[in-house]
Protein backbone atom coordinates (compact mmCIF):
# COMPACT_ATOMS: atom_id res chain seq x y z
CA UNK A 1 0.00 0.00 0.00
CA UNK A 2 2.93 2.34 0.47
CA UNK A 3 3.54 2.65 -3.28
CA UNK A 4 -0.07 3.69 -3.85
CA UNK A 5 0.37 6.85 -1.80
CA UNK A 6 2.68 8.24 -4.46
CA UNK A 7 0.24 7.30 -7.20
CA UNK A 8 -2.57 9.17 -5.49
CA UNK A 9 -0.56 12.39 -5.83
CA UNK A 10 0.20 11.73 -9.51
CA UNK A 11 -1.89 14.03 -11.70
CA UNK A 12 -1.88 12.78 -15.32
CA UNK A 13 -3.57 15.93 -16.58
CA UNK A 14 -0.69 18.09 -15.33
CA UNK A 15 1.77 15.67 -16.91
CA UNK A 16 0.16 16.09 -20.34
CA UNK A 17 -1.90 12.88 -20.21
CA UNK A 18 -5.54 14.00 -20.41
CA UNK A 19 -6.80 10.62 -21.61
CA UNK A 20 -5.28 8.85 -18.63
CA UNK A 21 -6.89 11.43 -16.33
CA UNK A 22 -10.27 10.85 -17.98
CA UNK A 23 -9.87 7.10 -17.42
CA UNK A 24 -9.01 7.62 -13.75
CA UNK A 25 -12.02 9.92 -13.36
CA UNK A 26 -14.35 7.29 -14.86
CA UNK A 27 -12.95 4.59 -12.58
CA UNK A 28 -13.35 6.85 -9.53
CA UNK A 29 -17.07 7.25 -10.33
CA UNK A 30 -17.73 3.53 -9.93
CA UNK A 31 -19.43 2.47 -6.71
CA UNK A 32 -16.75 -0.17 -6.16
CA UNK A 33 -14.05 2.54 -6.13
CA UNK A 34 -15.44 4.21 -3.01
CA UNK A 35 -14.62 2.91 0.42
Amino acid sequence: MEFARGLMRFNPKKEGMPHLQAYRDRIAERPSATF
